[in-house]
């Protein structure tokens, strides 16, 4: 359902303006840290099932606050999306396996 945004009367107004897909794999980039979403009014993000028995980690997850120890994962499942304002701190981290998601801003 669209729900009103930041003050946002008709939030129907949001533009896809970008997406790609994330990849977190043996061998390649296994953590993406805290960061804002400051391009974007709303980030999406699509997890994909990659059919290899799925990762070790938190994946996903929120920050609110400066210390990583306010850190709290999100668990997804393949075909679950969760999004975002960009004013929540947010992070990716894999320890083993592979994990894909699609991200739509």
């Amino acid at each position: 359902s669209i729900r009103r945004l930041h003050g946002m009367e008709d939030s129907s107004e949001l533009v896809l303006c970008d997406a790609l897909v994330r990849t977190y794999d043996e061998g390649q980039r296994r953590v993406h840290p805290a960061h804002y979403d400051s391009q974007a009014l709303v980030t999406a993000v699509l997890e994909i099932d990659m059919g290899c028995g799925g990762f070790d980690g938190p994946g996903f997850y929120v920050q609110p606050d400066a210390h990583v120890s306010s850190r709290v994962p999100v668990a997804l499942s393949a075909g679950d999306v969760i999004a975002h304002s960009f004013d929540l701190q947010h992070g990716v981290e894999v320890r083993a396996g592979r994990r894909c998601s699609v991200v739509f801003w």
